[in-house]
């Protein structure tokens, strides 16, 4: 089989692999055959998505006058989902939360972090015991957001993990990129970065107990990871 014709093939796999009118099994089985032939014929990320290393940029999504952990680590999950980098700056003025990558793969993870943002906002809402003092409130609300934010950030690294592993994607997840070729994008971007001076600090997930971490987890297992959103 002509190159050519591989990345055709592969490229409709894909397309029904994303195509929300498929059947779970459907998608499931398009996304392995993507991931087989991909790698038996050694047809990289770029040649299928259409893009260089000279598409790799970084872009601002949301910014806060004051730093808030959790929407660090919301857009960390929808990053790492889709084959990015992120990361934030912090500044007297305020601060930018980041997500670095090709093209396609930086607007998929913006999409699915508003979407996840969004989420939690609303797993917080239901979750949001009556009767609380304005403080109280305060710290159920912080430790809450900040417990569901590191679960999703958790079960995106779980999924990838699952991906490399079995080069098919979990139940109720369409990877927007084939997991064989995650880390050819990510070494795309570290090149970029490093041509760009980027030295980004790297921030470890951790438990911050409060009133609202239980629940934050439990939210956080709930939530519906759709890296394809529209």
């Amino acid at each position: 089989m002509e190159t050519s014709e591989v990345i055709d093939k592969v490229k409709k796999l894909l397309a029904l692999s994303e195509d929300r009118a498929a059947t779970q099994a459907e998608a499931e089985t398009a996304m392995s055959m993507a991931a087989a032939l991909m790698a038996k014929y050694n047809i990289d990320q770029a040649a299928i998505r259409g893009h260089s290393p000279s598409d790799v940029n970084a872009k601002v999504i949301w910014e806060t006058r004051r730093k808030e952990l959790y929407k660090y680590w919301c857009v960390n999950a929808a990053a790492i989902l889709n084959g990015c980098t992120s990361w934030w700056a912090i500044r007297s003025i305020g601060t930018s939360y980041i997500i670095c990558g090709p093209q396609e793969s930086r607007e998929a993870a913006e999409l699915m972090a508003n979407y996840l943002l969004r989420q939690i906002e609303k797993m917080y809402k239901s979750y949001l015991p009556k009767g609380l003092s304005v403080s109280d409130r305060a710290q159920y609300r912080r430790t809450f957001k900040y417990q569901c934010a590191v679960t999703l950030v958790r079960r995106a690294e779980d999924i990838v993990r699952k991906l490399k592993e079995d080069g098919m994607p979990e139940q109720q997840c369409t990877a927007l990129v084939v997991a064989h070729h995650f880390d050819q994008q990510l070494a795309e971007i570290a090149d970029w970065m490093g041509d760009q001076g980027y030295d980004i600090e790297i921030y470890e997930t951790s438990h911050k107990i409060g009133s609202g971490t239980m629940d934050g987890s439990k939210a956080g297992k709930q939530i519906k990871i759709q890296p394809n959103l529209t």
